[in-house]
């Protein structure tokens, strides 16, 4: 394994927004970045991860139109 695992591997900070990570991972075409906090691997941020926030604010955003609607039947 050591002889074919990458090395020089991309990492990202605790204190990174998710913003950030997002665009890094579209920049670079990647599927995932082990999250570090100083020299210790927190986890790990994957791009399904990402689906699972989009998912979510969607959601957010039909239950806030379908309030909308409700409300204007009230007015």
């Amino acid at each position: 394994v050591k002889d074919i695992m990458v090395t020089d591997v991309a990492t990202v900070d605790t204190n990174a927004s998710l913003r950030q990570v997002a665009l890094f991972l579209e920049r670079h075409r990647i599927g995932c970045l082990p999250v570090m906090k100083d020299d210790a691997l927190e986890g790990i941020i994957t791009d399904t991860d990402f689906v699972g926030v989009a998912i979510n604010l969607l959601e957010q955003i039909e239950e806030s139109e379908q309030y909308d609607e409700e409300y204007e039947d009230v007015v």
